[in-house]
């Protein structure tokens, strides 16, 4: 995959819960965005 920044993960997450929409299913928007902030918030 080579480098990736926090931003890219943050992308691919967000990128993730829209297919997720697109496929019928009901996923909390941000949600996983949201989690993986509060991860990097505490470990920064």
């Amino acid at each position: 995959m080579g480098y990736c920044t926090p931003f890219d993960v943050l992308k691919v997450l967000s990128a993730i819960e829209l297919t997720l929409v697109k496929l019928g299913q009901e996923p909390q928007l941000g949600r996983a965005v949201q989690k993986a902030e509060e991860v990097w918030s505490r470990n920064v």
